[in-house]
């Protein structure tokens, strides 16, 4: 058995390994286990604040956390964290300005996050998210009529976003044409956790992967482990 800690951005990442990826690996002899990266400890009272990064070293503490659990040849760690507004002091974002192409971006990064730690690559593999989490659910918008049945949403814009690019996963980062700012305009009630988790159930691992390579690649690098 091989045990997996998924360092999460924030709670609807954590939420998607939780309900998507535990179940899809558990039948591949893996357990994976979701860490929140913990941005605030409240020691007067007690309290622990998750999700979001202002800056990478609030990531670094929790990443820190989960490799000091790496002793044998069966423990690993990996991130999810999102390329759209990932903090300025990541490691090699002082590198990416001169690579226009997005594919080359995300690997310099994860490259430069996974020797920051100075641990071996095959216990320590970081995944950036193009560009963001909601990406995925691009994968098949036809799902987000499923779970807004009752609502009649014109998800057209969705469509033809898509069409322009042919590839979820290059859907654009801008503060208005993010994946998530793209969805909210033509779905106002949405919501990461309460819909785009269950949209992306609906969608499949398979489905995801078929349309979305990076996503794909790292799904395949964990399953070799």
């Amino acid at each position: 058995m091989k045990y997996i800690s998924v360092i999460c951005e924030g709670q609807a990442e954590a939420t998607f390994v939780k309900r998507i990826l535990v179940p899809y690996f558990a039948l591949r002899d893996k357990i994976l286990i979701p860490w929140t990266v913990l941005t605030k400890l409240d020691k007067k009272h007690g309290k622990m604040y998750k999700g979001g990064m202002s800056n990478f070293e609030k990531a670094r503490s929790t990443i820190t956390k989960a490799l000091a659990n790496v002793k044998n040849g069966h423990i690993f760690v990996t991130t999810m964290f999102d390329f759209y507004k990932l903090p300025q002091d990541t490691p090699g974002m002082d590198k990416i300005g001169t690579i226009s192409d997005p594919y080359r971006q995300i690997l310099l990064l994860e490259k430069e996050i996974q020797a920051f730690e100075k641990v071996s690559p095959y216990v320590y593999l970081p995944y950036i998210q193009l560009h963001e989490f909601e990406s995925l659910i691009f994968a098949d918008l036809d799902k987000i009529t499923q779970k807004y049945f009752e609502s009649d949403y014109d998800i057209s814009p969705l469509k033809e976003a898509l069409k322009e690019v042919k590839n979820p996963e290059l859907i654009n980062d801008g503060e208005s044409t993010a994946p998530s700012k793209r969805i909210l305009a033509c779905i106002p009630d949405y919501d990461k956790i309460g819909g785009g988790i269950s949209i992306l159930e609906k969608i499949g691992i398979a489905k995801l992967q078929k349309e979305c390579k990076h996503f794909s690649d790292w799904i395949y690098k964990l399953e070799q482990l």
